[in-house]
């Protein structure tokens, strides 16, 4: 899909050419009005800020921060956007695959092997002297699509990563971001098979999606090394703000984790069913899409549960058609759903040894209804609505600003 869309903003997003332009003058008119066209789109949703994630070759030759401040003004000047109506930053994207290894091989969709520790490092430099140099970079981002299970090494190359960010916060005096793209998967089609959403995934030998399989143990992977820099003493969350991005497939354990270090968790809805990352066929069975969207595999409650920070977004606003609006409305039916007592709440079963029912092949998860919950945490489900606006001002508050 992000290729589909680079190629149509290349190609017609300009409209007719003119005399004597280049090509690369063409394609740049292009993403100047596809950045026009963005704006408006944020505005017509009534979202005044957003982190947009963007390769490093695009920050610099397709978004930069001159164009697209001249895009913001021309706007302005239309009267089509009022002055500071809209606050656009941009993550500086890290690829995935620095930090892991593809464990599932798929000749229709070949992956490179893991980067040196060389261009690893050359590219953190680049990405850190972004964030440092451009008004508009809040931070980085680890992206792409999630098929490569991290390791220990990657785990010290995030490390690295959220310790580069902390020398520029220290330097700049302004808070830096570190979203990691971890948590969701990404579908594995079997061997030979293209990429269908509900049909000819691979699963693993205990017959688990080897999406979901993979998610879990990513994010195990960067939650160890947070916890490191913290044994370390290297982090301050008031310096670099850490948000997982997606971790749509976290365990209570993980949850309860991500509450203690202080990792905001930025849930995803529209896009992980769009993607697939949540089951939506019926019954699991490939091939049988179900006709309405299905959001119970999503760890959401699980977070609500463990009075973790959670953040709503869109992703890929454009590309898969998301909205706040209605990431807000999926959020609020998932939440009646627990409450309406449909919907059970994973946790840890030493959190309620003697309550719920046993999960399925977790024997360290207990599943509770409504009905098995105690005050303070039934309190939790009947605030967590406006706990999601709550912890978007806090955010809101807290994020890196640009020099006056």
């Amino acid at each position: 899909s992000y290729e589909i869309r680079d190629e149509l903003v290349k190609t017609t997003f300009a409209g007719p050419r003119r005399a004597g332009e280049t090509e690369a003058g063409y394609q740049q008119r292009g993403y100047d009005a596809y950045t026009r066209e963005a704006i408006l789109a944020l505005a017509r949703d009534h979202i005044g800020y957003v982190e947009a994630s963007s390769s490093l070759k695009k920050m610099g030759a397709r978004f930069s921060e001159a164009s697209v401040q001249a895009v913001i003004e021309g706007l302005v000047a239309e009267g089509k956007l009022a002055p500071g109506q809209v606050d656009v930053r941009f993550l500086s994207m890290i690829v995935t695959g620095h930090f892991g290894e593809r464990d599932v091989a798929n000749p229709e969709n070949p992956s490179q092997p893991r980067s040196g520790a060389a261009q690893f490092s050359a590219e953190l430099g680049a990405v850190a002297d972004q964030v440092a140099t451009r008004t508009d970079t809040a931070g980085a981002d680890v992206g792409g699509p999630e098929h490569h299970r991290f390791d220990e090494p990657g785990g010290d190359r995030f490390q690295a990563t959220y310790r580069e960010l902390l020398a520029v916060a220290e330097a700049t005096g302004a808070p830096a971001v570190l979203r990691p793209h971890v948590g969701e998967g990404a579908v594995d089609p079997t061997p030979g098979s293209p990429y269908r959403r509900d049909a000819d995934r691979t699963r693993t030998d205990a017959g688990e999606l080897s999406h979901v399989d993979r998610a879990r143990a990513n994010i195990e992977v960067l939650l160890d090394a947070v916890e490191a820099l913290r044994a370390a003493g290297d982090f301050d969350p008031s310096k670099v703000i850490v948000r997982f991005g997606h971790v749509t497939h976290a365990t209570p354990e993980q949850a309860r984790r991500m509450q203690a270090l202080g990792i905001i968790a930025e849930v995803n809805l529209g896009s992980n069913v769009a993607t697939g990352s949540i089951d939506q066929t019926i019954g699991g069975v490939d091939g049988r899409p179900a006709r309405a969207e299905q959001l119970d595999d999503h760890s959401l409650p699980t977070l609500i549960y463990y009075d973790a920070a959670v953040i709503l977004g869109t992703d890929a606003h454009g590309v898969m058609t998301t909205t706040l609006a209605a990431e807000y409305r999926r959020a609020h039916a998932l939440i009646e759903r627990v409450l309406s007592g449909e919907q059970p709440v994973r946790v840890r079963a030493v959190d309620a040894p003697d309550r719920g029912a046993p999960v399925p092949g977790r024997p360290d998860e207990r599943a509770l209804t409504v009905a098995d919950l105690e005050p303070e945490e039934l309190r939790r489900f009947l605030h967590a609505y406006e706990k999601l606006y709550a912890d978007a001002r806090g955010y809101y508050r807290q994020r890196p600003r640009p020099d006056p």
